[in-house]
């Protein structure tokens, strides 16, 4: 088990909540519509490549913690 500073947790967990916010955001896209055989129907604009960014993020943001955390 390893001792870290309350202060530098802390400041790993917001930027994780942070990064993972922004993933949140990015995959509820924006409503829309979409045309079907059955007539329109609710959609969701969803931007792949800012999917693909903010889940990189925080990948990294995990990796840091790994990093940091992990060691004793």
């Amino acid at each position: 088990m390893g001792l870290h500073e309350k202060k530098h947790v802390d400041a790993l967990l917001a930027e994780l909540q942070e990064r993972y916010e922004k993933l949140l955001t990015v995959i509820r896209g924006r409503e829309t519509t979409m045309m079907t055989q059955l007539g329109e129907r609710p959609a969701v604009s969803i931007n792949e490549e800012a999917v693909h960014f903010a889940a990189d993020d925080v990948s990294t943001a995990l990796r840091i913690i790994k990093s940091r955390l992990g060691k004793s």
